[in-house]
């Protein structure tokens, strides 16, 4: 007897749609993943290329925990924790200009994390975020949460 387990999504990791390497959150609506849906165009991932980005309302609707970035009091609690890290990428240690900086929560808002200035640290926005929250992700996998 063979067993087979359900194909994951190459992304995320969580179960893919039949007959793709995709789950429902990655597939696009032609079904090809990594073309865009406006112009054909090959994307990295996703149903859009860098011409044709989402609306914030589309993002809303699929990441709604994206609402709290545009929070007065998120907004506020960033710039403190970049003053506070001054202005040093508490990842790689470098110095991160004020207009190119990215806040990192700590504890993921996924996870329970909040906003607080003391949940917020600063990081560079190519590189060191996309590795952290990388991390985060593949641990929520392992520990059989959803990235």
């Amino acid at each position: 007897m063979t067993i087979t387990f359900p194909k994951t999504c190459g992304l995320c990791g969580a179960r893919a749609l039949p007959g793709t390497n995709r789950c429902a959150d990655h597939a696009t609506d032609s079904g090809r993943p990594g073309v865009c849906e406006f112009c054909g165009a090959r994307t990295a991932h996703g149903p859009r290329c860098a011409d044709h980005p989402a609306t914030e309302a589309e993002r809303l609707a699929r990441f709604p925990y994206r609402k709290q970035y545009s929070s007065p009091a998120y907004r506020h609690n960033r710039l403190l924790a970049y003053e506070r890290d001054k202005g040093l990428c508490q990842r790689c240690g470098r110095p991160v200009p004020i207009d190119d900086f990215q806040s990192d929560h700590i504890i993921p808002v996924v996870d329970g994390g909040s906003d607080e200035v003391s949940n917020l640290q600063t990081m560079h926005p190519r590189g060191c975020h996309p590795k952290k929250t990388a991390g985060d992700r593949r641990r929520r996998r392992e520990q059989g949460g959803r990235a």
